[in-house]
C-alpha cells in the first residue's frame, strides 16, 4: 500500500490518503463535499496531485501513456489544395516582382501621392503574475518557545552555537534567497462566533510542503487593530497525525495539543506579513492555523487543517 495526494474538486484541499481508499468515499475536511477517491497514480512520486470526483458524478479517466489505443489515420494533403497554395505563391511573387510599377501607377491616378499604411503596434500579452512569495526582508526562526531569532534585525546569527540550531538557520537563509515550491495561498477566515471589533480582518498562509527540520509558512495578515499584538498558532487534533508533536497541552484534558509559536504586532494599517522558520519535530503534521488576540486570547483568523512533512 502506498500514499497519495489528491485535490478536492470543490475547494482544491489536497487530501492525503492510502491507494487501498481508491473508490471509496471521504469527506473533505474543508469544505465537507463528499468526494469519491480517485485511482492512485501509476508513478511513484509522491507529489503528484490528482482531482477527486463529487459523489454521484462519473470520474474523468486519466490519459495513460501506453494504453494501447489505435494510432491516429494517416492523414494525406489534398491535390486541390496543394494546387491552391501553388497559384497563391505565384501571385505573391508577381505582386513582389512588379511592386514598383503598380505602386507608381497608383500614385499618377491620386496625383501623385501614395497613401502610406502604418501597421497597429502589435500589442503583447503581459506575462502572467507569479505567485506570492513570503516576504524574505522579515524573517524569523522559531527554536521553541521563547527562542526565536528575528534576521536582519541587529541580532547576531553567529551566536547560534548548537549545531542542529544552526543547520536550521543555515537551510532556512539558503530557502529565502532561492524559495522552494508553496504550497497555498489559502484564505485565513474570521473564526466562527467571534464577536471582536476586527470584523474586517482576513489574511492567508502558503507553507512548503515539506522541510528538513521544521516548517517554513508565509503569513499574511490585514485588517486587523493598528499596532496590536497577536499570537500565531499551530493547533493540533488528536484524530489527525502531528498532534502529539506540538509543545503545549489545552487545559481541557482532551488530548488536543497547540503551539503558540510567535507573537507578532500589526502596522498602522493593522497589517503583517513575514515568513517564519518553525523548528519541529520530525513527521506528518496535520493541524489548523490560528490567529489569537492577546488582549482577550480569543481566535480571531484560522485555516483549517493543512498538511506538511518535517524530515
Amino acid at each position: 500500500m502506498s500514499e497519495f495526494k489528491y485535490a478536492c474538486p470543490v475547494c482544491g484541499q489536497h487530501i492525503k490518503c492510502d491507494s487501498s481508499q481508491t473508490g471509496t468515499v471521504m469527506e473533505c475536511p474543508t469544505c465537507f463535499q463528499k468526494i469519491t477517491v480517485p485511482q492512485a497514480p501509476a508513478t511513484a512520486d509522491s507529489k503528484l496531485i490528482i482531482t477527486g470526483t463529487k459523489v454521484g458524478e462519473r470520474p474523468i479517466p486519466t490519459a495513460s501513456g501506453n494504453s494501447g489505443a489505435a494510432p491516429a489515420p494517416e492523414k494525406h494533403f489534398p491535390l486541390a489544395g496543394f494546387a491552391v497554395i501553388v497559384l497563391l505563391c505565384a501571385v505573391v511573387a508577381a505582386a513582389f516582382v512588379f511592386r514598383g510599377k503598380i505602386f507608381k501607377s497608383a500614385g499618377d491616378q491620386t496625383g501623385g501621392q501614395t497613401n502610406q499604411v502604418t501597421s497597429a503596434p502589435v500589442k503583447q500579452e503581459a506575462p502572467p503574475p507569479a505567485p506570492p512569495k513570503p516576504v524574505p526582508e522579515l524573517a524569523s526562526v522559531i527554536f521553541g518557545k521563547g527562542d526565536s531569532l528575528v534576521l536582519g534585525s541587529g541580532t547576531n546569527e553567529a551566536e547560534v552555537n548548537d549545531p542542529a540550531k544552526a543547520a536550521f538557520l543555515a537551510a532556512f537563509k539558503a530557502d529565502l534567497a532561492h524559495p522552494l515550491a508553496f504550497e497555498g495561498p489559502a484564505d485565513l477566515l474570521i473564526f466562527p462566533g467571534y464577536d471582536g471589533a476586527a470584523q474586517s480582518a482576513a489574511g492567508n498562509i502558503q507553507w512548503h510542503d515539506s522541510f528538513r527540520g521544521g516548517l517554513v509558512i508565509g503569513v499574511t495578515l490585514r485588517g486587523l487593530a493598528p499596532n496590536h499584538k497577536y499570537v500565531l498558532t499551530l493547533n493540533g487534533n488528536p484524530r489527525h497525525v502531528g498532534n502529539n508533536h506540538l509543545m503545549e497541552q489545552l487545559a481541557r484534558n482532551n488530548g488536543e495539543r497547540y503551539y503558540d509559536f510567535s507573537t507578532v504586532t500589526t502596522d498602522l494599517t493593522g497589517s503583517y506579513h513575514a515568513t517564519f522558520g518553525v523548528v519541529l519535530p520530525a513527521g506528518q503534521y496535520d493541524v489548523f492555523f490560528f490567529v489569537k488576540d492577546t488582549a482577550n486570547w480569543k481566535i480571531v483568523l484560522q485555516h483549517d487543517f493543512f498538511q506538511f512533512t518535517v524530515e
